[in-house]
């Protein structure tokens, strides 16, 4: 009976013991020494060659599919048979305000040509930004001449592609792999000699198109370029033998460019100097291109989606795959807004990898993009997030014979855990704070931490008109503690909800609540707490909503008036568009040393 090698080893030193083994059963090999040099050498090379030859396979198996390929091109070619075109490189935005100082008077209008540049420094690099288009700025009312423009961030590149049809499958593959996609623009002329060119759009989708549609196709490319791709004379226009193709687009550093936010014109325009006035929003959404584990996540979603957004799914998947400044998005319909809901709107509710709302800028550019894929019937709109912040206040104990660190180090400590229970846990949509999560992050922050006591407050802030009669609704979105007042609380002000100080008919002021619903407005004197308003309005607490109606306010300290609500629950969700956050310039620690 023949005597098989077994083939469930496949490591080298498992594959070396059984070539051993299955030559020691053969009769003319008995007298054979396999530990021997030569033999030795002849059983590594054969286990060698056996273990390269089963890596290779696996590596070629895993490749052959989205979940478990690891190299770009790999993953990129199967997102392109999912028609998913991957994230290039972004230019970052910003906002400023120039003006030309024109000292003719018989000139009314100037005209800012495209890619008329600006720099910026940070860390002693210069970066360039520039206008995307033509901008004609006219003169104002004051003999001016001010405009409010987007500037991009990168250099203008050009390449030209002359249309050889006897080169098999000619491909155009841009040559630089930081292009921003956004920025293309591709034109054909009939000959290198021609100056009458057309130019080209690009379009997603074979919808509508014809023998004659002036198109182009995108597709990703090896080495994570860019290909641009044309019609083949029955769906979209096809380029003819000896066609001159000029293509100019954008080179994108990247996200190293947000936040910068002073910018110097490069030159003058028709001798007349620029200047900057001031910059309405500095930089923001440059980005990389798209990692290999946002491609895989996004290209099974993005193919679901269809190109089209018809669920709340189909927002979300397209929006991020679109517009890498998004981190994460909340999409509900209108008919979900609380108190008056608006029947035929989806409201959408992005925010950026820094947890900030996105600019004016991005949100225009997200709303332009859903409306070409949404349903007519649908309005879609873009709504600020809305941030519930949670102040936490909390006395740690630790025993001093288990550290040699002080009260301040372990301080340190504990706000260093909660910021990163925070990070990890909240700051995002549908994401819900777990108490009992808290207190353990607080008690692993150090091994010498014995317990904690805290307690959690709800915030929100305003900012109410002044002088004049002003009514509002504050949503907390989860239950306010209906507190009779009978029995003491752990919190050391006396009401569920209240409020910072306020200047009402010209005296320091706050907002109190009496645990029936009622809100009302309070000084303190010598004497105790004296009521200046007894019905400025009321609580829901089951809903955690809160009305102010008719109040004439002087002033406010600060930003705006904050109120404070006590939970009524000990975990705190968040619905719709409202993203959960721990303010750490709010936070009250307290450590105290104790020996066990």
């Amino acid at each position: 009976m023949a005597n098989f090698l077994p083939v469930n080893q496949l490591d080298f030193d498992g594959l070396r013991s059984n070539l051993r083994t299955y030559l020691q059963g053969q009769d003319r090999f008995k007298d054979y020494d396999f530990e021997g040099s030569n033999m030795s050498v002849l059983l590594d090379i054969l286990a060698y060659n056996t273990y390269q030859n089963a890596f290779y396979l696996n590596m070629i198996g895993n490749e052959m599919f989205l979940d478990t390929a690891t190299l770009r091109d790999s993953i990129v070619s199967h997102a392109k048979e999912l028609n998913y075109l991957p994230r290039s490189y972004t230019s970052a935005v910003a906002t400023i305000q120039v003006s030309i100082n024109v000292t003719n008077n018989s000139i009314y209008t100037i005209t800012l040509p495209q890619n008329y540049k600006f720099t910026s420094t940070s860390s002693n690099s210069t970066y360039t930004f520039s206008t995307s288009e033509p901008t004609i700025i006219n003169r104002n009312s004051n003999n001016q001449f001010i405009k409010q423009l987007n500037i991009y961030e990168g250099f203008s590149l050009t390449e030209n592609f002359i249309v050889n049809t006897s080169i098999t499958d000619q491909r155009f593959v841009l040559s630089n792999a930081k292009v921003d996609t956004d920025s293309i623009e591709v034109f054909v002329s009939p000959s290198t000699i021609s100056s009458n060119s057309v130019e080209y759009n690009f379009t997603s989708s074979i919808f509508g198109l014809n023998a004659n549609s002036t198109v182009y196709f995108l597709q990703a490319a090896e080495d994570s370029k860019y290909e641009i791709v044309f019609g083949d004379g029955v769906v979209g226009k096809k380029v003819d033998n000896g066609n001159l193709i000029t293509v100019n687009y954008r080179v994108a550093t990247g996200n190293t460019v947000n936040g910068l936010s002073s910018f110097t014109p490069q030159s003058t325009v028709n001798s007349f100097t620029v200047s900057v006035q001031s910059t309405v929003s500095a930089a923001s959404g440059g980005a990389e291109n798209e990692s290999l584990s946002s491609i895989k996540f996004n290209a099974t979603r993005f193919f679901q989606t269809q190109d089209r957004v018809v669920t709340k799914d189909d927002y979300k998947a397209l929006i991020i795959a679109n517009f890498p400044e998004i981190k994460s998005i909340s999409v509900y319909g209108g008919e979900e807004i609380p108190v008056a809901p608006q029947y035929g709107r989806v409201v959408i509710s992005p925010v950026t990898q820094t947890g900030n709302p996105v600019t004016q800028t991005t949100a225009d550019r997200v709303l332009n993009f859903v409306r070409e894929r949404s349903p007519l019937s649908i309005n879609p709109v873009i709504q600020d997030p809305e941030f519930l912040d949670l102040k936490i206040m909390t006395t740690v104990e630790y025993n001093v014979n288990q550290t040699v660190l002080t009260n301040s180090q372990i301080e340190s400590l504990v706000s260093s855990a909660i910021s990163t229970f925070n990070n990890d846990n909240l700051v995002d949509f549908n994401k819900t704070f777990r108490y009992s999560k808290l207190l353990t992050a607080i008690n692993s922050s150090h091994p010498s931490v014995v317990s904690n006591q805290t307690d959690v407050l709800m915030i929100k802030s305003i900012v109410p008109l002044l002088n004049q009669n002003y009514s509002t609704t504050i949503y907390f979105g989860n239950k306010i503690l209906r507190d009779d007042y009978t029995t003491s609380r752990p919190l050391t002000n006396e009401f569920s909800l209240y409020s910072s100080q306020i200047t009402y008919n010209t005296r320091a002021a706050y907002f109190g609540e009496d645990g029936t619903g009622n809100l009302f407005v309070y000084e303190l004197t010598g004497a105790g707490r004296n009521v200046l308003k007894s019905n400025a309005g009321t609580v829901d607490y089951e809903n955690g909503i809160v009305n102010i109606s008719n109040i004439t306010m002087n002033d406010y300290v600060g930003d705006g008036i904050t109120f404070y609500a006590v939970p009524g629950n000990q975990d705190i969700a968040a619905l719709r568009n409202t993203v959960l956050r721990i303010n750490s310039n709010l936070n009250e620690i307290t450590v105290v040393a104790i020996k066990e």
